[in-house]
């Protein structure tokens, strides 16, 4: 977390760095010695710019720009890595409760029926259905409805 922070810091302090420097060329080229409104001067800069900047070869991107893609990859890294640990963290705790629950009857007597509710709450009844598929035998069996016969009801 702290190389990211030290990344977002250090793009700040090129970004600072970089509009000085463009405001002292705008200076040096007159610009300031003018009234031009915002679109004349993005006409300015964009029609002589895109053929200036097609030209430049790739490799000359900006230190901005390089210290932005680095900090995106480092983004992407910092995720990917909470991703794993998450997935972990997760087949930890599911191996444990499995052992639990093999070993104390009472505990997945108690788990079982909770599971069933837990499933129940994906949005998607397929999804609920896959799952429910796959846990079968750690849910608690749904028992068919009991209608009584006639002899039960007389007496």
């Amino acid at each position: 977390m702290a190389d990211l922070e030290q990344k977002v810091a250090r793009i700040a302090k090129v970004r600072r760095r970089e509009e000085k420097r463009l405001l002292l060329v705008a200076k040096k080229a007159g610009l300031f010695e003018w009234r031009l409104s915002t679109a004349q001067l993005e006409a300015l800069l964009s029609d002589g710019l895109d053929a200036f900047l097609d030209a430049l070869a790739p490799t000359k991107k900006s230190q901005l720009s390089r210290l932005e893609i680095e900090m995106a990859k480092a983004k992407k890294g910092q995720s990917e890595e909470a991703r794993k640990e998450d997935t972990r963290r997760k087949i930890l705790l599911g191996s444990f409760l499995i052992a639990q629950m093999e070993h104390k009857p009472v505990l997945k007597a108690d788990l079982m029926a909770e599971l069933d509710q837990f499933l129940e709450l994906h949005k998607d009844p397929n999804a609920v259905m896959r799952n429910k598929e796959l846990l079968k035998e750690w849910l608690v069996p749904v028992a068919p409805a009991h209608k009584p016969n006639i002899s039960e009801e007389a007496s």
